[in-house]
């Protein structure tokens, strides 16, 4: 996947074509030559996630900060598209209509990582919405409400998803059995801890570990279960970077 800097550019012309450069840059919390840079694409790598979750946010909805995501090259553009048409799916549903044959089945709510107990109800995985009768954005809302009770409120606010640990496989990384941990959905920063799948054949195995993004490209993840511990980035999928660890 590639940063598209021209479909970016027009992003942010879009969106600075009624407000000052200089304003929106600092709504951003960035710098108005580095926000210009970007516009007259002179820049050829695109900026970190948290950079582009500013300049959505700052839009006041005229940017989605998951199609920014697309445009830079951290998300694949089919997950986008197929997440875009399963809400449409749903909102298609809620209006009284019928859903196609097989759909609802498929909608489900399944075990979503079986190696581990279920905090609460994940509200999305792997791009695909978990079937509820509830509008995203409520369900989005209330997940992130309930786990207030668990969590600070910060944290809360900004977690994806919460599981509890079964066992204590991950005391190395200080996460022991019954431990709650919130997860955001995010690209991982080097060294950080995250809840990733490791692909394994037809096998997937679920699993917390440090994550480092070497100079060639590759993975290490730490600690290593076995002697495997270097993956190619298409043997992996992480599904967020872990930002709180709660124990008993």
């Amino acid at each position: 996947m590639k940063f598209d800097k021209e479909k970016f550019s027009k992003q942010l012309k879009f969106v600075t074509q009624n407000i000052n450069i200089s304003d929106y840059a600092e709504k951003c919390g960035i710098s108005r030559s580095y926000l210009s840079q970007y516009i007259g694409k002179h820049r050829g790598n695109p900026p970190k996630p948290e950079i582009l979750e500013k300049i959505a946010d700052a839009s006041g909805g005229k940017l989605d900060y998951e199609e920014l995501m697309v445009t830079a090259g951290y998300l694949n553009e089919k997950h986008y598209e197929e997440r875009k048409n399963m809400l449409k799916i749903m909102r298609h549903y809620r209006e009284g209509n019928n859903l196609p044959e097989g759909l609802k089945d498929e909608l489900k709510h399944k075990e979503i990582l079986p190696d581990y107990e279920e905090l609460l109800p994940v509200y999305e995985f792997e791009n695909r919405i978990i079937w509820e009768d509830q509008d995203e954005r409520d369900r989005k809302s209330n997940f992130r409400s309930h786990l207030k009770d668990y969590f600070a409120k910060k944290i809360a606010e900004k977690s994806d998803y919460a599981v509890k640990v079964k066992d204590n496989r991950f005391k190395d990384l200080g996460i022991h059995k019954n431990y709650l941990v919130a997860v955001k959905k995010c690209q991982p920063r080097s060294g950080k801890k995250v809840l990733i799948i490791i692909k394994n054949g037809e096998e997937n195995i679920n699993t917390i570990k440090r994550y480092y993004r070497l100079d060639n490209g590759k993975i290490h993840l730490d600690p290593s279960d076995n002697s495997e511990s270097i993956y190619e980035e298409s043997e992996i999928r992480v599904i967020g970077e872990i930002i709180s660890i709660r124990g008993n």
